[in-house]
């Protein structure tokens, strides 16, 4: 269990264990996925608060470049434009592996992600399944992220590989 709340209303502070660094992960992945930790200003801030000082810039730009992608293909000014939805949930977990202080994590997450109101179905929302795979180091007495990729688009929900997944329970993280 995270033991405090930081300046972004992640959790942090979280035990040195593998239970520790999947809930870092779920937390921190939630965290990035949520439209407003995305903002071009604020998201280096939200990086220095939980992940290596080494991965900061790495992780900021995927950010800020995966952004400008969804804006250029929604033809939307920013992802928080009010008639854009952009909704990500984590929902489970598979451990890739754990060794030496690092972690890597696979977290399974359902999307929702399109223009409200519009005709053409390909911009409409959508929802889908999809992976990202995060990766946590041991460091300053807490799990710190120092990488965040694009997993794959499966397991497929219906699929015998998709038992496999942990359900991600939130613990810590405000409810509001």
């Amino acid at each position: 269990m995270p033991t405090r709340i930081n300046e972004f209303g992640i959790p942090v502070g979280y035990p040195h264990t593998e239970a520790g660094a999947i809930s870092a992960c779920g937390n921190y992945i939630s965290a990035i996925q949520d439209p407003s930790m995305r903002s071009r200003g604020g998201i280096h801030p939200i990086f220095k608060s939980i992940a290596l000082e080494s991965s900061v810039e790495p992780l900021s730009k995927k950010i800020i470049n995966s952004n400008a992608e969804i804006e250029k293909k929604f033809s939307i000014s920013s992802i928080n434009d009010p008639k854009f939805g952009f909704s990500l949930r984590v929902v489970g977990y598979k451990t890739i592996f754990n060794k030496n202080d690092e972690v890597a994590v696979s977290i399974w997450s359902t999307s929702s992600i399109g223009v409200y109101g519009d005709n053409n179905s390909d911009l409409s929302p959508q929802e889908k399944w999809g992976t990202d795979i995060c990766k946590v180091s041991w460091s300053s007495e807490d799990w710190k992220l120092s990488e965040a990729t694009d997993g794959p688009s499966t397991p497929p929900i219906t699929s015998r590989e998709a038992e496999a997944i942990q359900r991600f329970t939130y613990i810590g993280r405000p409810t509001t």
